[in-house]
């Protein structure tokens, strides 16, 4: 290949890839969205976002998060069509599946089979109303007619997914033979080429080496800055309280284990040792420090949103982190540790994250699969790494530590009394009192007041104290 050829076919290659990307990157957004909207039970929206999404997949496969989120909310769209007996937007739907037939699977199918004939029935229901045997015939042949007419399109529907199928898998066949190609001519120009290109090639390795040395250097002074940084934090800290001590008379000092009325307002004794240090008063938060707050609670919602999508649970990272803190505040923490632990609250069970989908909805699971669940809390911590380092212990005592027991039952490190960290301590409270009354298909709903029994009956697991205050502020 001469050169003018290789310089011609090289940019028509990266505007192709340009394209492909800004597609795919489009596709994303909207797939997103349609997430989003599921996650708040908006099956309309959630349903044009994610048709949009599949629309942006035409000259590249469409990826198997797109077909799985399709798949999910195409059937409990079709559901609710089939509670409220729409037939009109059921018949848009399967005009809708003819353009995108990757999202047919058995349960859509058989969804749909169940719509062809509650269609049927409204037909037969208007047929009986006719006495005229003239009538009557005529509609039954419209009814058979009908019936011929589903049956033929749920073949074809079929038909289109199976090709859809191996038009993907040809698709992903023919990407793989471009980028070979490609390869290949990037191979031969270069092997072309390299005897005129030595100087320019000595040149870059002498600038890569001079970029290297210079961003080890950055490196080097990011982390001596940090860890000077640091110790001026922990410096800073310790002066203040050193300062608070000095400045507080005796008679004043808190008894671990002994906390009350912190800030006048009637603090009843928690009975626990950790108590005390959380309720101690912080220097006041900069602006700075807020707007970091802020920030943090704006991405925390966000992945929180992905976990409940994942797992199915809608708003249950809102319940737990609203109720982590309104017990935070009754308890005396301050308000800036207490905005800390709604936000972990947020993103605790981000471990099911890296487990499988399909478990997580399974109806029976084996010994070994139940194992492979309750390992989300040593999964998912590479997922907090938006945290600022000043928080991260707080969030990963919440990942991981959330199943913890007082009474040293629990997993995954069977903690006792006050081993098991604040946070996770209320997490364990505020979450088993939130399945209790939510619809899980595992356990039957309680009211309030059976709920705060179930935990009070749980006596050595969890901290009563805890279930005291929450049945008091709930």
């Amino acid at each position: 290949m001469n050169k003018k050829r290789f310089f011609l076919v090289v940019p028509l290659v990266f505007l192709l890839s340009f394209t492909l990307s800004a597609d795919a990157a489009m596709g994303q957004r909207f797939l997103n969205a349609a997430k989003e909207q599921y996650s708040i039970g908006n099956l309309d929206k959630a349903y044009t976002y994610i048709n949009n999404s599949m629309k942006m997949y035409v000259e590249e496969p469409v990826s198997n998060d797109v077909i799985f989120s399709a798949q999910l909310i195409y059937f409990e769209y079709l559901q609710k069509i089939k509670e409220e007996s729409d037939i009109d937007a059921f018949v848009e739907v399967k005009n809708t599946l003819k353009e995108f037939p990757l999202v047919i699977n058995s349960d859509i199918t058989a969804l749909i089979e169940t719509l062809n004939m509650i269609e049927i029935k409204n037909v037969e229901s208007s047929a009986e109303e006719f006495t005229i045997e003239g009538q009557q015939q005529f509609f039954e042949a419209q009814l058979e007619a009908m019936k011929i007419q589903q049956d033929y399109e749920l073949k074809m529907l079929q038909k289109s997914q199976q090709a859809a199928a191996e038009n993907q898998q040809s698709l992903l066949e023919q990407m793989n033979e471009q980028t070979g190609k490609f390869a290949d001519v990037l191979t031969k120009s270069t092997k072309a080429t390299e005897e005129s290109s030595k100087t320019i090639k000595k040149a870059i390795i002498g600038i890569g080496i001079v970029l290297v040395v210079v961003f080890l250097l950055v490196i080097l002074f990011v982390i001596f800055s940090w860890q000077n940084s640091k110790k001026q934090q922990e410096r800073f800290q310790a002066t203040l309280e050193m300062v608070a001590q000095m400045n507080r008379k005796p008679n004043e000092r808190l008894a671990l284990g002994a906390v009350t009325d912190l800030y006048d307002n009637d603090l009843r004794s928690a009975g626990s040792s950790r108590w005390g240090v959380d309720a101690l008063p912080e220097p006041e938060l900069s602006e700075k420090d807020i707007a970091e707050i802020n920030e943090l609670a704006v991405e925390c919602e966000r992945l929180g949103a992905e976990i409940d999508f994942a797992t199915g649970r809608k708003n249950n990272s809102k319940n737990v982190s609203e109720l982590v803190y309104k017990l935070s505040c009754s308890m005396g923490i301050n308000p800036a540790k207490a905005k800390i632990y709604f936000c972990a609250g947020m993103v605790y069970d981000v471990g099911f994250l890296s487990i499988n989908t399909e478990l997580l909805h399974a109806s029976e699971l084996t010994e070994d699969q139940k194992y492979e669940i309750r390992s989300h809390v040593l999964q998912g911590v590479d997922r907090l790494d938006f945290v600022p380092e000043k928080y991260k212990d707080i969030f990963i005592d919440a990942a991981i530590k959330h199943h913890e027991n007082l009474d040293g039952t629990g997993y995954p490190e069977g903690l006792e009394g006050d081993d098991v960290p604040t946070i996770a301590r209320l997490i364990r409270v505020v979450e088993m009192f939130t399945s209790l009354i939510s619809r899980r298909k595992y356990r039957g709903i309680m009211d309030k007041e059976s709920a705060i029994n179930e935990l009070r009956a749980e006596n050595g697991a969890v901290d009563q104290a805890l279930v005291d205050l929450l049945d008091s502020i709930i």
